[in-house]
């Protein structure tokens, strides 16, 4: 499934970028498409049209480079992919102020559009960066006198009379697509449909085993818990094994 999403984005791009560095298509352009006709008649002679052609074609390179790296077996191949792409699109949006026609062409309406355009890209990358650190901080797991206590993005309370087992397992099952969480190299957390287990939720800080495993009587979704450090992982399964006993 994660492949054939990289791939319809990788065509996205890169059909826009035929679409609008060769076949007219500038008028998807923002600015260029509430532009009057003469302010767009200075841009496309200025070279608008090749400019984003050229950047949309870097930026499907980036995605597709960073998903045959993780592939490969770099594990923050797609994560480090989609941080260029962030500051990718930053630099084209800072590059691009060079098409911007003379004040003697331009319309208030037209100026006040392009601030619109900067203001509104950078409230949305800060907002996009802090979801994301916020779920990527690390889970803390307390463990009460009548629950196991998740906190943090995704978390979750667990009564242990709920529990039905509670394993501790060497290897790491495959993980299959995200439904809603994070997948941030290594670190996976929230809801994935996980192999021979179906809906699952994640708290893992590594991609290698141990790997704890709560599966419960009402035949909840199953919960995998794992630490950057196994010693870590297998003192909590030893601690909630004690627990619900």
């Amino acid at each position: 499934m994660n492949m054939y999403i990289t791939l319809f984005i990788v065509l996205l791009l890169a059909g826009l970028a035929t679409l609008i560095k060769y076949l007219g298509g500038e008028g998807m352009i923002s600015g260029y498409n509430t532009a009057s006709p003469t302010e767009q008649k200075y841009m496309s002679e200025k070279g608008i049209g090749a400019f984003m052609g050229n950047y949309l074609y870097f930026l499907a390179g980036i995605i597709l480079a960073g998903y045959l790296s993780k592939k490969a077996g770099f594990v923050w191949g797609e994560d480090i992919s989609w941080a260029l792409f962030v500051v990718i699109i930053i630099i084209m949006l800072i590059r691009a102020q060079r098409f911007n026609p003379p004040a003697s062409m331009t319309t208030p309406q037209s100026v006040r559009t392009q601030k619109i355009g900067l203001w509104a890209g950078a409230i949305i990358t800060v907002a996009v960066a802090g979801v994301v650190t916020w779920n990527a901080l690390p889970t803390q797991f307390n463990l009460q006198a009548n629950q196991l206590e998740i906190t943090g993005a995704y978390g979750i309370n667990i009564n242990y009379s709920d529990i039905d087992d509670i394993r501790l397992q060497t290897e790491l099952p495959a993980v299959g697509v995200k439904t809603n969480g994070l997948n941030m190299g290594p670190i996976l957390k929230g809801h994935f449909i996980v192999e021979e287990m179906g809906s699952a939720r994640l708290f893992l800080r590594s991609a290698h085993g141990p790997v704890l495993i709560i599966t419960f009587k009402n035949n909840s979704n199953p919960v995998l818990i794992n630490f950057s450090d196994p010693a870590e992982t297998t003192q909590l399964f030893q601690q909630l094994k004690s627990q619900t006993r």
